[in-house]
């Protein structure tokens, strides 16, 4: 599974080059103006555990953004992300370990 990215020009939807990971997924975007998205998700970290994935669209390109995982977690997944503006961002999830139970997740940016 990789994640995919599409950008509709008003008549078609057009498949855009994303980075290079080996496996991941988006699972939320937000696009606060016509040339700035962010989408979150998770992609595989070091061994097995699973790590936020964050972003970013900016008028042509995809990026990768810095985000945190809580460390030594299992699965560290982003679902969903609210943008008012290409500066201020709020994204959820989850996180949870090998074994144990499952906690909500909460990032945000500002600024």
């Amino acid at each position: 599974m990789l994640p995919l990215a599409e950008r509709w020009n008003g008549h078609v939807w057009a498949i855009q080059a994303t980075p290079s990971i080996a496996t991941g997924e988006f699972l939320g975007v937000s696009c606060p103006t016509v040339t700035d998205c962010i989408a979150v998700g998770w992609y595989p970290g070091r061994g097995r555990a699973e790590v936020t994935l964050v972003e970013r669209w900016k008028g042509g390109t995809w990026t990768i953004q810095s985000s945190p995982s809580p460390s030594g977690q299992f699965k560290t997944w982003l679902t969903g992300v609210a943008c008012v503006t290409p500066s201020t961002c709020e994204a959820s999830g989850y996180y949870t370990t090998a074994t144990g139970p499952t906690y909500t997740l909460a990032e945000g940016r500002s600024g």
